[in-house]
C-alpha cells in the first residue's frame, strides 16, 4: 500500500504563462539579526557602513557581469541601479542620523533601508511602490556585509526544482541556473517586480 499523498491547488497571478511540475524546493534566505553591542561611535560606525558599501558595490559588479554574460545587459541593469542606489546620499543620510542617534551600523542600515522602503511602498505608482523590494534588497545586502556572513544564493540547487519562496530579490533570482529552475512560485510580488 503506498502512502496517501496531498494535492493543494493555489491560485495567483501568472507572470509566465505555461505549466510546469517538478519538486519543490524550499527558499527561506538567511536572517540578518542585528548584534547585540556598543557602539564604537558613529564616526567608526560610518567608516563600517562605507566600508561594507564598498563591498556590495564589488558585489553587484561580479553580479552584473555573470548575468549580462547569461542574460544580457538589459536583465543585468537592475544590479547597476542597486549600486546606484549605494551611492545616493539619501541612504547615507539616513544611516547618518541613527549613528548620531547611538546606532550601530547594522542597526542604522536596517532602519534606514526600512525607512525608505517603506516610502517608496506607499507610492501610489506600482512601479515605484515596486522597487521598495529593491531598497530592501541593498540594505540587506549592507547588513549581510557587515553581519561578515557570505553571500549565499540559489546557486546551491544541483537538480530541476520548482522554486517556493516568500518573495526573491534580484540578486536571489541570479544565483538561478536557468536549467535547474523549472519555475518559482511567490507568496509576494507582483507583474512589476524584478522576479
Amino acid at each position: 500500500m503506498s502512502p496517501a499523498t496531498s494535492e493543494i491547488t493555489l491560485h495567483g497571478i501568472a507572470a509566465a504563462p505555461g505549466i510546469v511540475m517538478g519538486p519543490a524546493f524550499r527558499y527561506t534566505p538567511p536572517r540578518l539579526e542585528v548584534p547585540d553591542r556598543a557602539p564604537a561611535g558613529a564616526v567608526e560606525e560610518l567608516a563600517r557602513f562605507r566600508a561594507a558599501c564598498g563591498q556590495a558595490r564589488g558585489e553587484l559588479e561580479a553580479l552584473h557581469r555573470q548575468v549580462a554574460a547569461r542574460a544580457g545587459e538589459e536583465t543585468a541593469a537592475i544590479f547597476e541601479a542597486h549600486a546606484m542606489m549605494l551611492d545616493d546620499p539619501a541612504l547615507e543620510e539616513a544611516v547618518q542620523a541613527h549613528l548620531d542617534g547611538g546606532a550601530i551600523a547594522e542597526a542604522a542600515v536596517k532602519a534606514a533601508s526600512e525607512e525608505i522602503a517603506a516610502m517608496m511602498a506607499a507610492m501610489e505608482d506600482e512601479y515605484f511602490a515596486a522597487r521598495a523590494a529593491d531598497v530592501r534588497d541593498v540594505g540587506g545586502r549592507v547588513l549581510r556585509v557587515l553581519l561578515g556572513l557570505p553571500d549565499t544564493s540559489l546557486g546551491q540547487i544541483s537538480e530541476p526544482v520548482i522554486i517556493l519562496a516568500q518573495d526573491l530579490a534580484p540578486s536571489d533570482t541570479a544565483g538561478f541556473d536557468p536549467a535547474l529552475t523549472l519555475g518559482f512560485v511567490t507568496a509576494s510580488g507582483g507583474l512589476t517586480s524584478h522576479t
